[in-house]
């Protein structure tokens, strides 16, 4: 069987249309070009899709022959089967199992291997680090949506005095602020100080439902979540920008929103937990803490004009529904 093939010489792009033929073991090429190979000293490339495959001489040149089918039926012939990986490579069942295996893998390195390699991050993160990112980031709040506390002396003291209790000496610090672009709130730095805002502290009836929020706060500080969040959101931030090459800074953020939303409700869960154990340590009842997430939740109902996170059961709310939460607070006071 005569093939049809260009030749290539290696030293330019000048071509040459040959006639190309296995025969008594010589590839033989015939034209403008003659020449004549052992077929021990001419390397053939794997079969790819539509691309011609070539056929490489030691001296840097080679010849493209585009008829896969002619060249497969050629070797054949002369007793050459496909390598195993060749013909791998060109099963569509093995194409197919390919692409479920690569997606089963990406979903498993989500689900377990991110949370895993985030935690692993946080508690190996030097403090230096966690310090500079905690003050950049409390300067940040400070100038953009933060004001200074308005919070009578008294009031303040006395919460500071039962927060004291609550943290049990572990080193945690207590900030206050007000915020009316935040609302009723408490923010937890990566460093683990915790912000306070007089907008919670207004809406809470009493010292008590305070300290229930402060002790939420605490289990983000102590589980280190907010290095977690920061290590999630720089991993998928690389991946996807990586995945989507020159797209745009929207493009590349849009996926890290969306993932990481759902990974924020299981430490949501954890910091209710940690909560509980605290709350229970300082003979506060765990439904406080139920008592005052529904009235910030009646609150932000309020502010939003849309329905209550209490109903929410979207993929995207970043903290379990408001109502699951407390339904478990004040079912056994076990998240």
């Amino acid at each position: 069987m005569t093939l049809q093939g260009i030749y290539y010489d290696g030293q330019s792009a000048r071509s040459h249309a040959v006639a190309v033929e296995l025969c008594d073991g010589h590839w033989q090429l015939h034209g403008l070009i003659e020449r004549r190979e052992p077929v021990g000293e001419v390397q053939i490339s794997e079969r790819l899709g539509s691309v011609p495959q070539r056929l490489q001489f030691r001296d840097g040149a080679y010849c493209e022959v585009a008829d896969h089918a002619g060249l497969a039926a050629v070797l054949s012939a002369a007793g050459r089967r496909d390598r195993s990986i060749e013909r791998l490579q060109n099963s569509r069942r093995v194409a197919i199992a390919a692409v479920l295996c690569l997606i089963v893998a990406a979903l498993s390195a989500y689900l377990w291997g991110l949370p895993l390699v985030a935690k692993l991050g946080a508690r190996m993160m030097p403090q230096r680090v966690v310090e500079q990112v905690s003050s950049t980031t409390l300067q940040l709040l400070d100038r953009q949506l933060l004001a200074p506390s308005e919070l009578p002396a008294a009031r303040r003291g006395r919460i500071e005095v039962a927060f004291a209790r609550l943290a049990d000496d572990d080193g945690s610090r207590l900030l206050f602020r007000s915020s009316t672009h935040i609302g009723p709130n408490a923010l937890t730095l990566p460093d683990g100080r915790i912000v306070l805002l007089d907008e919670l502290v207004a809406l809470a009836e009493d010292d008590e439902e305070v300290l229930a929020v402060l002790a939420h706060e605490l289990g983000h500080a102590h589980g280190r979540h907010g290095l977690e969040l920061l290590v999630r959101g720089a991993l998928l931030g690389f991946v996807s920008a990586w995945w989507l090459g020159d797209a745009s800074a929207l493009l590349a953020a849009a996926p890290v929103v969306l993932l990481q939303a759902r990974h924020s409700r299981e430490l949501e869960r954890q910091a209710d937990a940690y909560a509980v154990g605290r709350l229970a340590a300082v003979g506060v009842a765990p439904a406080r803490l139920a008592d005052v997430l529904e009235r910030i939740d009646a609150v932000e109902r309020e502010r939003n004009g849309g329905p209550s996170a209490a109903s929410s059961t979207g993929y995207l709310d970043s903290h379990p529904a408001t109502n699951e939460r407390i339904e478990r607070l004040r079912a056994d006071g076990s998240p």
